[in-house]
């Protein structure tokens, strides 16, 4: 359904009562009701990737709130990553972040395709270099020693999202410039072609700022926020399979993880309202 447009080019918010107002529930805030009721209007489809909202003028008077109000709702949403302000443009509603389980070694391929999206995969390099002393540490080789160095960049529905650096020792898979790496997993490729199967992996996340670089890569602006992701590969041997350096973009990555209690663990009560653990 075509969305109606104002004057300045915002969608017009559709009034769910004759207030303009959505029912919300009369305990929660104010700011509460009215991130809520944006919420679901996103959710139904009212308001769409890329709608402008009102001015906060208009917006303020349509809830019959003061301004200050208006704007935590919508600093609420702008943390939950459903709105994004753009200096000078106004307000829009973004795109529903992807989440990318912490912990997990997940292919982005099959992860991504059971969500709905459309993955994809941008060769850009694959070629022998000398390792730094920082790489060849990871790969337990001496500084210098031949290594491949592979870089693509991962689509999900046509857009660039995560920049992939990969480095693997060349002794261990001569010739894997000739696989296709571009319609393949590079592990995949490792394990079939080369007998060297993944045992374990080693992760840690970092946030960070694109460098001009990467920007061009991801399709944002230099200096924009990235989640930098520093990955050492084991095969089952414990030997050191590949070291990975990805850039996740972060306005479309939320990370998550699951943790439950150690076995054992208990909460004791020594006294009326104290806990101990």
């Amino acid at each position: 359904m075509a969305q109606a447009a104002g004057a300045n080019g915002a969608a017009r918010l559709p009034r769910s009562n004759k207030s303009g107002m959505a029912v919300a529930l009369p305990t929660a805030p104010r700011y509460e009701q009215i991130a809520q009721t944006l919420r679901a209007r996103m959710h139904s489809g009212e308001l769409r990737t890329g709608d402008q909202l009102p001015p906060e003028r208009e917006l303020s008077q349509s809830f019959l709130v003061n301004r200050l109000t208006l704007r935590r709702a919508l600093r609420q949403l702008q943390e939950q990553g459903l709105l994004a302000r753009r200096r000078g443009a106004g307000t829009f509603v973004t795109q529903p972040k992807i989440e990318r389980e912490v912990g997990q070694l997940v292919l982005v391929s099959s992860s991504q395709e059971r969500r709905g999206y459309q993955p994809g995969t941008h060769m850009v390099l694959c070629e022998q270099r000398p390792a730094t002393a920082a790489v060849a540490a990871q790969l337990a080789l001496p500084e210098g020693a031949a290594i491949y160095f592979i870089q693509r960049v991962r689509l999900l529905n046509g857009e660039p999202v995560i920049l992939e650096r990969l480095h693997t020792a060349a002794a261990l898979c001569a010739g894997i410039e000739q696989h296709d790496l571009q319609h393949r997993s590079i592990l995949e490729v490792l394990a079939s072609e080369y007998g060297r199967q993944l045992g374990s992996t080693q992760q840690s996340l970092e946030p960070a700022l694109a460098t001009r670089a990467d920007a061009a890569l991801l399709g944002i602006r230099a200096g924009e926020p990235v989640m930098l992701e520093r990955r050492r590969s084991l095969d089952r041997s414990g030997a050191p399979l590949e070291y990975g350096e990805d850039v996740y973009r972060g306005d479309r990555f939320r990370f998550v993880t699951e943790n439950s209690a150690p076995e054992g663990y208990r909460f004791i009560t020594s006294a009326p309202g104290v806990v101990s653990v």
